[in-house]
């Protein structure tokens, strides 16, 4: 063998040796690099379901709380707002009693109708005054401006049905 030959035969052989080596850094290198990939996608994963399961958690203590202070005010509340519908509910129960006492009496003025229409409307006055504190106070309002007009209409039909008697006992 010639020294030429033994030069391209080491040259050969460190290019192939290079090539290797270089092949092979590059192979460990891809080889690390996925691995810390997946190591960090595991951890970020974990990561991931420990911050679900804590907001969960947090999200569930928030409900119940909330559901408690609920259930509180419901306790404080509820009750007035039940006794405040069933009052606002006598009163409407009145209203109707007393529309129908008024077309009655309109269609027939009889001392009988317009006793019955005073008795619906003191029931309904006193309703209203027994309920002042459960019902909102603009609507106390109109319900009071409501039982006045029923009052004059009251009034004012009691005039009529004395009204013939009075020209009768002119006559």
């Amino acid at each position: 063998m010639s020294l030429g030959d033994i030069a391209i035969s080491y040259f050969g052989s460190m290019a192939s040796v290079g090539a290797l080596v270089w092949i092979f850094k590059n192979w460990i290198k891809e080889r690390l690099i996925k691995s810390i990939q997946h190591e960090y996608s595991v951890k970020l994963e974990s990561h991931k379901n420990e911050l679900k399961e804590k907001s969960d958690r947090e999200l569930l203590k928030l409900k119940n709380q909330a559901d408690i202070e609920f259930e509180k005010y419901k306790v404080r509340i509820g009750p007035y707002s039940e006794k405040q519908f069933e009052r606002y509910n006598e009163l409407w129960v009145g209203m109707v009693k007393l529309k129908s006492g008024m077309n009655e009496l309109w269609d027939r003025a009889e001392e009988s109708t317009l006793k019955s229409f005073s008795r619906d409307l003191k029931a309904l006055g006193d309703t209203l005054e027994k309920s002042a504190l459960l019902v909102e106070p603009k609507h106390y309002e109109e319900l009071i401006d409501s039982i006045k007009f029923f009052a004059e209409y009251k009034v004012g039909k009691q005039s009529l049905l004395t009204f013939p008697q009075v020209v009768s006992s002119r006559r």
